[in-house]
């Protein structure tokens, strides 16, 4: 009788754990949907495993804000950024890094706000003055854009991206054989970098040398099968010249590519309101 008894306890207890165990998985679960930033949450998601320390590590925050940057998730690359300052307010990288995810929102000037506090934090590092000086060209500040870029350069003589920012900005001030000595110098640092080829090429086109510009599109799209820039501005260089055949190529290849943007290739090419 006794051991009836014990036994009977037993299956109460176990059922009372399982009862118990399910409604912590029903909170929790809970928890993760009404919060979908919850952060360690979304770790144990991805990871499968908890990480415990990530809650008070900037740099993991900061991490994440990359990834979802790259992704283009501009809004929650905010939000990890912030968490990462909020962790470190000295952390300049995750100040510039939040200024080039509010500049691809069109938050311009509060983007320049981020870039100048990275500065005030690391004046030495190159990649904030150049990251402030595509900012300003989307605001059409072009003079101040130059100014950055050199600023980039004194920094670092050999940085890339200022360089050919440089020939895409004189570009825009009419100057084109300073533009293409701009590019030709990117060219000259990193041969396989497709931007240098399309600022150059821009520049070309704009002077009206069409057919060697066509020949630089070709080099950036040869470096980088994806170069979205490269497909486009060639293909309306194409259409320009009445080449229809070769157009199409590009226009097929950006809506391969870039399947978003698919009903704008399609007005371009079609000549449709």
């Amino acid at each position: 009788m006794i051991v009836i008894v014990i036994k009977k306890m037993k299956v109460f207890c176990l059922k009372k754990i399982v009862i118990f165990s399910y409604i912590l998985i029903l909170f929790f679960s809970f928890s993760c949907s009404s919060s979908p930033r919850n952060v360690t949450h979304r770790i144990i998601v991805k990871n499968g495993k908890t990480e415990t320390n990530f809650n008070k590590d900037s740099m993991n925050f900061y991490r994440e804000g990359l990834k979802l940057l790259k992704e283009m998730n501009f809004d929650e690359a905010v939000y990890y950024f912030d968490e990462a300052i909020k962790l470190n307010d000295r952390f300049a990288d995750a100040y510039n890094s939040k200024g080039n995810a509010l500049s691809n929102l069109k938050k311009y000037d509060e983007a320049i706000s981020f870039h100048d506090k990275a500065i005030d934090i690391n004046k030495d590092n190159p990649l904030f003055y150049n990251d402030k000086g595509e900012v300003l060209i989307k605001l059409n500040n072009l003079k101040e854009a130059v100014d950055c870029f050199n600023i980039a350069l004194k920094k670092n003589k050999i940085f890339v991206k200022s360089y050919y920012n440089l020939a895409n900005s004189f570009t825009m001030l009419g100057d084109y054989s300073k533009a293409i000595d701009y590019a030709n110098k990117s060219i000259s640092l990193s041969k396989k970098e497709s931007d240098g080829y399309f600022y150059k090429a821009r520049a070309l086109e704009m002077m009206g040398n069409k057919e060697q510009a066509l020949k630089e599109y070709d080099n950036a799209i040869n470096y980088n099968k994806r170069y979205i820039n490269g497909y486009y501005y060639k293909m309306l260089l194409l259409l320009e010249l009445s080449k229809t055949d070769e157009a199409s190529i590009c226009f097929n290849k950006l809506i391969e590519i870039d399947t978003k943007n698919e009903e704008s290739y399609n007005k371009v090419f079609y000549k449709t309101p």
